[in-house]
């Protein structure tokens, strides 16, 4: 038979080849009546010669025309132009389930559901309306770039009204040697359950990838009319036990020992793979087979028994959010605001700044030792000018002297960070300190530190006078000015040095002799002298 790609079968412009088998060719050509796409079988040359050929021919497929669902291929017309007999009907623009199967060998249960229930379904129609297919095969099982599942090639069903002759007059084998049922193979009566068998070999190729028998036609006839077919398992040894059993009835020699419909059958299929959760292929999946590399990534799983195969690759995820940036972008940095000098034990909510927190204590500590250094200058000038001092141990109860105490050298007091200094350092209601002056700034150098409350044992606190280093500075004071016994009650002395200021009190102006201010451990009523601070209470100015 000559290739008619370019010639014109009645209102048929050939286009190009799509298929050829033994009995026809099929083309892609243009209807130029109704101006849309068909695809036209044309009927080999040798089978056109034989009239009776020829009108079962024509009977069959005006019994296809005549089904109409929407899983089987529609036929448009059925003509002769020129000596071709031919058939036009539907172009499906997709592929066929033969070609598939050949690249990707086999799918797997999820996939043979999906495919074969439309089918199914398409036959148990043409079987209700009393037509046989009796070509079910991979080839005739079409699909198209939306999902759907065509069957195909209705042009040798057996019509409600044939006779028993088969058409093998002229030497053509009617059907597919890998695919006919035992009735065809033993040339019997056949009807929808020959259908059905064909419909199995197909289910079992498509989920183990290979037929049930193979070979030369004749030991095909003879396999399929008298062998059982080889368990699943026997193919594919992780599948389960339980598609044995199913496809085992689907393959039956008898009729009467196979599913009675079609719909049957892939209901068996589908209830084994529910038990082992195998995913049924969907639509977009049945879809993407068309196009081997979409194919590729949508897969689902073939097997479903104890070893099933991998999963589906996945879609490539999406990029992660960048772990680096998140790790570099730091928390609000730990050393901003910088280590306190004298943390602040108390809350000061109209402060939230932390510098400002800071700057407080600093403030009124230097604020107290501004006014005790006033207090002191007055003091000595009231002295040598005849005036009457305030009495000392009122000034003395007064001052937060016992809070603030110069840097010793007992080794039992250490400096360090805890926040316990400024609470004890208030001063007595009846003295006010004043704020600093703009020009008395306290001393950068001088920081003060607080002692945990259990550093130190509270019988460390009075310290002797003789023990007290004079700290260098610009006013050297001898150690006896100011005599203290060594009692519970310490008494600051009266020559406390000026810490470094822009008023220094000269050693020489101001001599001090021990007569020049007596001081009786009298004259301090022991009522009037605070008790003694634990040295936890005690900051300690360093320079």
């Amino acid at each position: 038979m000559r290739n008619l790609r370019g010639e014109r079968l009645g209102r048929y412009e050939i286009q190009d080849e799509l298929g050829r088998g033994g009995m026809a060719r099929v083309y892609r050509a243009e209807d130029t009546l109704l101006r849309r796409p068909v695809a036209i079988k044309v009927l080999a040359a040798q089978l056109s010669m034989d009239s009776e050929f020829v009108r079962r021919f024509e009977r069959e497929a005006r019994t296809a025309a005549a089904l109409r669902h929407p899983n089987i291929i529609t036929i448009y017309d059925v003509g002769e132009a020129e000596g071709f007999y031919y058939i036009a009907m539907e172009l499906i623009n997709g592929r066929s389930l033969h070609s598939i199967l050949t690249e990707q060998s086999a799918l797997g249960l999820g996939y043979a559901i999906s495919l074969l229930d439309p089918i199914a379904q398409a036959l148990d129609f043409a079987h209700a309306q009393g037509a046989v297919h009796r070509d079910v095969k991979p080839h005739n099982i079409m699909l198209d770039r939306q999902g759907r599942v065509v069957l195909a090639d209705f042009g040798i069903a057996q019509t409600p009204d044939a006779d028993s002759e088969r058409l093998t007059r002229t030497g053509v084998f009617m059907g597919t040697p890998e695919y006919i049922s035992p009735e065809q193979a033993e040339a019997r009566r056949v009807d929808g359950q020959s259908d059905l068998y064909s419909l199995g070999v197909v289910a079992y190729e498509i989920i183990t990838g290979r037929v049930p028998f193979s070979g030369a036609t004749p030991q095909l006839i003879v396999s399929h009319a008298q062998l059982p077919p080889p368990p699943p398992t026997s193919v594919v040894a992780h599948l389960p036990s339980e598609l044995d059993l199913v496809l085992a009835r689907a393959l039956a020699k008898r009729p009467q020992g196979r599913y009675p419909n079609g719909t049957a059958m892939v209901a068996a299929l589908r209830e084994v793979a529910q038990r082992y959760q195998t995913p049924i292929a969907t639509r977009e999946q049945l879809a993407a087979l068309i196009d081997p590399l979409v194919a590729t990534d949508q897969t689902i799983p073939q097997a479903v028994g104890p070893a099933p195969r991998p999963a589906p690759r996945p879609a490539d995820p999406a990029p992660a959010p960048h772990p680096a940036p998140r790790l570099a972008d730091p928390a609000p940095d730990p050393r901003s605001p910088e280590p306190r000098p004298v943390p602040v034990p108390r809350p000061l909510p109209e402060h939230p700044s932390g510098q400002s927190m800071n700057t407080m204590p600093v403030l009124a500590i230097g604020g107290v030792l501004v006014v005790l250094t006033l207090l002191i200058l007055f003091f000595v000038a009231q002295r040598f000018a005849g005036g009457s001092p305030p009495a000392l141990p009122t000034a003395t109860s007064n001052l937060p002297s016992p809070t603030i105490a110069i840097p010793l050298g007992s080794p039992t007091v250490t400096p360090t960070p805890s926040p316990t200094a400024v609470p004890t350092a208030t001063p007595s209601p009846t003295l006010t300190p004043e704020p600093p002056p703009p020009t008395l700034p306290p001393p950068p150098p001088v920081f003060f530190t607080a002692v945990p409350p259990t550093a130190v044992p509270p019988t460390d606190t009075p310290v002797p006078p003789t023990d007290t280093p004079v700290p260098p500075t610009d006013t050297p004071v001898p150690p006896t000015d100011t005599p203290v016994p060594p009692t519970d009650t310490p008494v600051p002395p009266t020559d406390t040095p000026v810490p470094p200021t822009d008023t220094p009190v000269p050693p020489t102006d101001t001599p001090v002799s021990p007569t020049d201010v007596p001081v009786p451990p009298t004259d301090v009523p022991p009522t009037d002298v605070p008790p003694p601070v634990p040295p936890t209470e005690v900051p300690t100015p360093t320079v």
